[in-house]
């Protein structure tokens, strides 16, 4: 939302409607990120139900210079939840940095290899774990050794899959071994 052509003395009213938002001042290269002694309405929460009698806060306008307003609430500003006053021809910018601060859009993927010799045994695993800023994940894993009765035996695969990391595989082919880690 833009408001152009503001001029000093100019009263601008925030009306805050359900959920929990806020006003908060930034600057043009940090669109979500706090001004030090800037503007900031705190949090207002509003009940779905409510439906009159909203939280009003006012600002008033000191210079004509561009104001630089964003939504504190977790990543609203990050989904372009941002609010300018005399932004001349800057506030698709504006918006734009801080529609660059959101997570990444794509899959990370990451495949890790342990190897564990013991006693002339040697048990290989291959995790591969997929990850998305949305929260979904998944997590595969192979063995290359000739160990794959011993794997699934003794859980190696239920344990990854629940698991993430390096270490949890390395506790299980420690087990496996007969090793104490």
């Amino acid at each position: 939302m833009i408001i152009q052509k503001a001029t000093v003395g100019d009263v601008i009213v925030f009306e805050f409607r359900q959920k929990n938002h806020t006003m908060t001042q930034s600057s043009f290269s940090k669109p979500c990120t706090a001004t030090s002694g800037g503007f900031d309405t705190g949090f207002l929460p509003v009940p779905q139900n409510q439906t009159s009698s909203f939280p009003i806060k006012t600002f008033v306008v000191e210079k004509t210079d561009p104001y630089w307003m964003y939504c504190a609430q977790a990543t609203h500003c990050q989904e372009g939840m941002v609010f300018a006053i005399n932004p001349g021809n800057n506030f698709s910018s504006f918006q734009e940095n801080a529609l660059a601060l959101a997570a990444p859009s794509t899959m990370t993927t990451v495949t890790s290899t342990v190897t564990v010799e013991n006693a002339g045994q040697t048990v290989t695993v291959t995790v591969t774990s997929q990850s998305s800023p949305t929260g979904s994940n998944s997590t595969t894993a192979s063995d290359a050794s000739s160990s794959s009765a011993n794997l699934s035996k003794n859980g190696a695969k239920a344990l990854v899959v629940d698991g993430s990391t390096v270490s949890v595989l390395v506790s299980v082919l420690a087990l496996m071994l007969g090793t104490v880690m």
